[in-house]
């Protein structure tokens, strides 16, 4: 007895056995099916559903089981109108299980507006702003505003007068014609009667007259003062006393003087020199007896070398009692400056010539420079030197003008109020 046959061949599937590779006969059994699960899904109103199942990945076996769409279970609803602001719709149907509808929206058909023109509010009435409605609805853009109430302004009250009408205090609206005004009447003039009064010269008078008692009411008509009549005396002044005019009122004794005149001082003539080393002169003023006496003011200066002259510029007295003979005409004028008080005052003695500035008897300090003027006849057609105390000398340019003669003295640093000028007759 031989061996037993061993079968060889393939795998077994699940759907078939194995295959013998020698005889090509199926043996063995199946193999088991590789199942994959699949979860249940419930039918819908338009959706087949099924039950939980499994199917094989290597062959078709499946447990599936189909089940069947449930159809629509349709509710009705009834239609809406739409509005200018809301939608509507047509009647339509929905299913209770699913979202199925055979809803159709309408579209809000706007408002069918009408223009208001604005309204502005008083005081005591309400007003709006320009606004819209609506023809189909109650749409309204209405915004209403508020009254305004009085804007009152407070006034005091004022008593009547005897011409004028009074109020209490009152209340007025700044936008409007409100008013507390209550008016009072006038209360007519309280008159009493006033007698006449003359006028004066300084006073005024006044025609008889009634007066009110409570306001300025008055008839009064004022009668100006009269004025003084005065007479008019003129003081004439003197040398020694200021003049001035004097008014008299003829109505009675009151006087007053005006335009005070200041007096005028002596007019002295030529200073002489007296015995005594002094000086005197006479006033030359119409009616004036005075007679002015002051003392010399000398000076000397070195004239040669061994050789000096004093002097006294006012009368022209020297010291070998020669005297210096005044020179008539004589005029100064201010170069810078302003000229002293008095009256420029020069004499000469053939040779020398001195100047200096005089009032009543006394020498006045000139600042800054001097123009003098002379005749020229007095000098003869000579040159001139000024003359420093100390002798030097300097010559002095002058210009001549048709029968006068000018030079210039500088008294801005002098030290003296007198000037010494040589005079030389020329070659």
């Amino acid at each position: 007895m031989g061996s037993p046959e061993v079968y060889t061949g393939g795998t077994a599937s699940c759907s078939a056995p194995a295959v013998c590779t020698k005889c090509g006969e199926p043996y063995g059994g199946l193999a088991p099916h590789d199942l994959t699960h699949h979860e249940a899904k419930a039918a819908t109103c338009t959706d087949t559903g099924w039950n939980a199942y499994d199917t094989c990945k290597n062959c078709n076996y499946s447990t599936y089981q189909e089940i069947s769409a449930l159809n629509h279970d349709q509710v009705h609803h009834e239609a809406k109108v739409p509005t200018c602001t809301d939608i509507g719709w047509n009647a339509y149907e929905t299913c209770k299980n699913c979202n199925y509808s055979t809803y159709q929206e309408i579209s809000a058909l706007k408002h069918d507006l009408v223009s208001h023109e604005a309204k502005a509010a008083t005081c005591t009435d309400i007003g709006w702003n320009a606004y819209e409605t609506c023809k189909n609805c109650n749409y309204s853009t209405y915004q209403e505003i508020p009254a305004l109430n009085y804007d009152l302004v407070h006034h005091d009250a004022k008593a009547p007068t005897c011409t004028e009408i009074g109020w209490n205090a009152y209340d007025t609206c700044t936008r409007c014609e409100y008013t507390t005004y209550v008016e009072i009447p006038t209360s007519g003039h309280n008159l009493k009667h006033h007698k006449a009064r003359p006028a004066t010269c300084t006073q005024t008078g006044w025609k008889a007259y009634d007066a009110c008692m409570n306001c300025s009411y008055s008839t009064y008509a004022e009668i100006p003062a009269l004025g003084h009549d005065y007479r008019k005396i003129i003081v004439e002044p003197t040398c020694e006393e200021n003049g001035y005019t004097q008014y008299i009122c003829s109505r009675g004794d009151v006087a007053y003087t005006w335009n005070p005149v200041q007096k005028l001082h002596h007019w002295f003539g030529e200073w002489t020199s007296d015995a005594d080393g002094g000086h005197s002169a006479n006033c030359m003023r119409k009616g004036c007896k005075h007679t002015g006496k002051t003392g010399c003011q000398n000076f000397k200066f070195q004239v040669e070398e061994n050789m000096s002259m004093v002097f006294c510029p006012v009368c022209g007295q020297t010291e070998n009692g020669q005297r210096m003979e005044r020179i008539e005409k004589a005029q100064a004028a201010a170069v810078t400056g302003k000229l002293p008080a008095g009256e420029v005052i020069a004499r000469m003695n053939g040779e020398y010539l001195s100047l200096a500035f005089e009032l009543s008897g006394k020498l006045t300090q000139p600042a800054g420079k001097v123009k003098i003027t002379l005749p020229a006849k007095a000098l003869e057609g000579r040159s001139l030197s000024l003359i420093a105390q100390d002798g030097t000398q300097t010559d002095l340019a002058f210009e001549m003008k048709g029968d006068k003669i000018s030079f210039t003295l500088d008294f801005t640093d002098a030290e003296i109020p007198a000037a010494l000028i040589r005079l030389t007759s020329e070659v």
